[in-house]
C-alpha cells in the first residue's frame, strides 16, 4: 500500500494555497510555523503553518496524533484534507525494504544463487 507522508502532504498543501492565492506556482511570502507537543511527545504534535500577510493568505493545520493535515484559503474555506498520513520514517523504512527486495530479485535473475 502506498502511503503519503507528512512532508509530502505539507508540500502539496503549501502549493495548493499558493496556487489559490497567487495564481502561480511560487510566492515571495514566507511560511510562518508554530507547534505544540502535547504530553511532551512529537507523536502528539499540533502544528500550524501560515502564509504570511495581513490577513494571512492561507494556513495549514497538522495533527500528528490524528495523522491529518488540512489546508485553508484566505477566507477560511477548507481547500483539502489529507488523512491517514504516515511519518517520514515509515516511508524510509518501506523504501529500504523495497530496495532490498529489488536487489535480491536482480541477483536471482543474474543467476546468483547465494542467499542474502
Amino acid at each position: 500500500m502506498l502511503y503519503i507522508t507528512f512532508s509530502e502532504a505539507l508540500e502539496k498543501a503549501k502549493l495548493r494555497i499558493i496556487r489559490e492565492y497567487e495564481g502561480k506556482e511560487s510566492t515571495h511570502r514566507a511560511w510562518l510555523e508554530v507547534h505544540v507537543d502535547s504530553y511532551e511527545s512529537e507523536s502528539n504534535r499540533l502544528q500550524m503553518i501560515v502564509l504570511e500577510g495581513s490577513p494571512p493568505k492561507g494556513w495549514i493545520i497538522v495533527n500528528y496524533g490524528h495523522r491529518t493535515l488540512t489546508a485553508f484559503d484566505l477566507q477560511g474555506n477548507k481547500l483539502y484534507r489529507w488523512t491517514n498520513l504516515c511519518p517520514d520514517s515509515v516511508r524510509q523504512e518501506e523504501n529500504s525494504r523495497i530496495e532490498r527486495l529489488v536487489k535480491g530479485a536482480v541477483s536471482i535473475l543474474n543467476g546468483d544463487s547465494r542467499r542474502r
